[in-house]
């Protein structure tokens, strides 16, 4: 726990750049006259880098039967060490070959799943964190999606209005809401009870949902002038674990600030 309450505090207070675990590059090596390897599977929104690991020129080119069909811009003729990139963004079947020896069998199939619509359960300890919004940003990509809004102020505005919103989960999960107010309160970190308390987290840890898998969609505080908080920074957090974790191993930690 104590562990857990110091990464707490670190994030919350340095507000550390997000990372993207969801997104992922895979590797293809062009060696010995073939592409290895010769089927790759992926998820949508995944990049496939193609590298050049021998001494003869290839290119990597959509298509079949040696046919161009311009699903993506031929990479032109690679020398050894040259890489080239492609970002699949639709779900499908998606061949390719390389133009100089497509004749004796140089060619490849990205295999491309469409992403669920459902967050999948952490698995690892993952932060993310991005600039505040009007309202939340879903996506089932938890690298892309902003589940805390907070209403007309992100922009300029003269209301908080903190909002949560997620897609479903695809299996049980508890969820914390936390924040951090320095101009109210320099040391301590608050979470929102599910009966509406604020506890400082060095009380321990509760969770504002439990066993929840639908998707979220909550009206926090509702409608707040600006007009009646101190002036300063204010920041919010929300942690997800699988229902029932205590260990705090396996979470998404999303973490947005706005001043006024």
């Amino acid at each position: 726990m104590k562990k857990l309450l110091s990464l707490l505090v670190a994030i919350i207070f340095f507000c550390c750049p997000g990372t993207n675990a969801f997104s992922v590059t895979h590797d293809v090596i062009m060696n010995n006259f073939s592409f290895q390897p010769v089927v790759l599977t992926i998820n949508a929104g995944d990049t496939v880098k193609w590298t050049n690991q021998e001494g003869t020129l290839h290119t990597v080119t959509s298509g079949t039967n040696c046919q161009d069909n311009g699903v993506w811009t031929s990479s032109g003729l690679l020398s050894n060490g040259q890489t080239f990139s492609v970002m699949f963004s639709q779900a499908g079947t998606y061949p390719y070959f390389c133009t100089i020896h497509c004749s004796i069998g140089m060619t490849g199939t990205i295999l491309v799943n469409p992403v669920s619509s459902s967050i999948p359960l952490p698995t690892t300890a993952e932060v993310f964190s991005y600039a505040a919004v009007e309202i939340p940003v879903l996506n089932s990509n938890p690298a892309e999606a902003e589940p805390i809004g907070v209403g007309p102020v992100a922009s300029g505005g003269d209301n908080l209005d903190l909002q949560v919103g997620t897609n479903g989960f695809s299996g049980a999960v508890d969820i914390y809401f936390l924040l951090y107010i320095p101009v109210l309160d320099p040391v301590n970190i608050y979470q929102l009870t599910s009966i509406g308390e604020l506890k400082s987290v060095s009380e321990g840890l509760f969770p504002w949902k439990t066993n929840v898998v639908s998707s979220v969609d909550s009206d926090v505080f509702g409608t707040i002038p600006t007009s009646l908080l101190p002036s300063g920074v204010y920041t919010f957090g929300l942690v997800v674990v699988p229902a029932g974790d205590i260990s705090f191993l396996k979470y998404y930690f999303w973490v947005t600030s706005v001043e006024f």
